[in-house]
């Protein structure tokens, strides 16, 4: 996996791969649900229902969600 998008959920690098079409994006997309035992149909998938989702709800982050939204006391 990619250290460049550590900071950035799922949905954040799909939306990300939505706009740029990078296949770098991409790849990390992959890398991540193949360590959770995904094979590749699946993660295709998956990646089609997000970016179904995305496109509809017209989601943006402008900001990585990580910067907005706290899980843990200290940052």
């Amino acid at each position: 996996m990619n250290l460049k998008y550590d900071c950035y959920l799922f949905t954040e690098l799909v939306q990300k791969y939505i706009i740029t079409k990078d296949k770098e994006i991409k790849n990390e997309l992959y890398d991540r649900m193949n360590f959770c035992g995904f094979n590749s149909e699946m993660i295709q998938c998956f990646i089609d229902l997000e970016t179904l989702i995305v496109n509809f709800t017209k989601i943006n982050f402008d900001v990585p969600l990580y910067n907005k939204f706290y899980w843990f006391k200290n940052q």
